[in-house]
């Protein structure tokens, strides 16, 4: 039988699994096709803009309307490869001027509050799917 502190190194080690795997679920529901839930796209920057961050939101923008860049977004998910949770807690987050009123509707594209439905969509469907034996 495990002793205890193996019990709780198991514990944090699958606690840091569940945290990377609905950070990714929840940055690829953004990221996905309007049609699928995902942001609004005109030029694309705002779902560009969705970043995954260890320790505090990440709170610059990458790219501009006019040359949109995901590095950002591709560099925050490859950071989560070996994330532990000393290292803190996992934020995604979105700083373009406009993502709220995206969010609240502005755009044909998207029903208002997509952004909550991606992370019910990552909570209740895709993490489930994650962990299934």
């Amino acid at each position: 039988m495990a002793d205890s502190r193996e019990i709780i190194v198991e514990l944090e080690a699958l606690a840091a699994r569940v945290v990377v795997a609905l950070s990714l679920a929840v940055t690829a529901n953004l990221v996905s096709a309007p049609s699928e839930g995902g942001t609004p796209v005109d030029t694309g920057w705002a779902r560009a803009n969705w970043v995954p961050a260890i320790g505090s939101a990440f709170s610059g923008v990458t790219g501009s309307r006019e040359s949109v860049s995901s590095a950002a977004q591709s560099a925050g998910q490859a950071a989560l490869v070996g994330y532990r949770l000393e290292l803190g807690p996992v934020f995604v987050s979105n700083s373009v001027p406009y993502i709220l009123a995206l969010n609240d509707g502005h755009s044909k594209q998207a029903q208002p509050a997509f952004i909550e439905r991606a992370i019910e969509k990552a909570v209740f469907v895709d993490l489930p799917r994650s962990f299934a034996a």
